[in-house]
């Protein structure tokens, strides 16, 4: 249970057997969580965290980057509530079903740049998470299918977030209004952030043709929002107002 740091552990690894069971591991005193697992070719590998003790977690950066081949259970048990850095957290992961995060405590976050970049799987809800103290959220959600619910998402203290919905699909121009809400009226008033393109169609490809994904838009719920950011010089590339 002494265990502090797994640093870049197994990353990019080759011949990796797929019996390894980390579940019994004691993680009480661990730190720092980064590139574990990165790039291993293993499709039999399942890390089984749901016995993980997690309460010293800090730092998460590319924690469960690249498990393309890789199966995650019970990341929802995990303790986060300290932990300040995700950045790259899930970044070309495909997600999948069984990936719940809606329970975890994320009122320590600073960091979100990419957290979830390049994920093109199943939308993950995480509708839950506090982010009032999240300071860097750029490309978070670039080039995914998370669809973000961020109705109950405050950005009080947002100093960086471009490029976060570029390329992310947004099912509805509802959803799509309740984020340009959270920015315009639960956030510090940062000026000059250039949004991205939010899209109406889910992400099949990281590198499909752009014409192929289709601009989402804004309902009337969302108008003086939009204008508001408008105003504060905001890049808004989406598909207009929608009837």
């Amino acid at each position: 249970g002494n265990v502090r740091l797994l640093d870049n552990f197994a990353n990019a690894a080759t011949n990796v057997p797929s019996t390894i069971d980390v579940a019994p591991w004691q993680m009480q005193q661990l730190t720092t969580l980064t590139g574990f697992f990165y790039g291993v070719n293993s499709p039999s590998l399942v890390l089984n965290l749901t016995l993980w003790s997690t309460p010293r977690l800090t730092t998460m950066t590319s924690a469960f980057s690249g498990l393309s081949l890789v199966q995650l259970v019970g990341v929802h048990n995990m303790d986060v509530s300290r932990v300040t850095n995700m950045q790259l957290l899930f970044s070309l992961t495909p997600l999948t079903t069984n990936i719940v995060l809606n329970t975890w405590n994320t009122s320590s976050l600073t960091i979100a740049t990419s957290a979830f970049q390049a994920c093109i799987g199943t939308a993950v809800d995480v509708s839950t998470w506090n982010t009032a103290s999240v300071v860097s959220a750029g490309t978070m959600l670039q080039t995914t299918n998370m669809n973000p619910d961020m109705t109950s998402w405050s950005w009080v203290s947002i100093v960086s977030a471009d490029d976060i919905l570029d390329q992310c699909y947004v099912s509805t121009p509802a959803r799509y209004s309740q984020v340009l809400i959270a920015f315009a009226d639960r956030s510090n008033a940062k000026t000059g952030v250039i949004m991205g393109a939010p899209r109406n169609n889910v992400i099949t490809s990281t590198t499909g043709p752009a014409r192929a994904r289709v601009k989402q838009g804004y309902d009337a719920s969302g108008s003086t929002a939009r204008s508001t950011l408008a105003s504060r010089s905001w890049v808004l590339d989406d598909g207009g107002l929608m009837s």
